[in-house]
């Protein structure tokens, strides 16, 4: 992700474009955890909510949900 988001702002800097990196899909599948996401340098913008059926919205007993997340994450 961080490398990503790195490449996103060097292209802006070089090209003088206006662009912002955006992490989508968060929860799809487990693929990425708040921990995980708070350490991205850079990175302003996320999916705060998707409805596709693989997303886990709701968490598990190993997984906070996404209003868990929202107050205390």
């Amino acid at each position: 992700m961080q490398k990503n988001v790195d490449a996103v702002l060097a292209q802006e800097k070089k090209t003088g474009q206006p662009m912002f990196p955006h992490i989508n899909h968060p929860n799809f599948g487990w693929g990425i955890t708040a921990e995980e996401l708070a350490q991205v340098r850079g990175e302003r913008f996320f999916e705060v909510y998707n409805g596709h059926p693989g997303v886990r919205n709701y968490g598990d007993e190993a997984h906070a949900s996404v209003e868990r997340c929202g107050t205390s994450c």
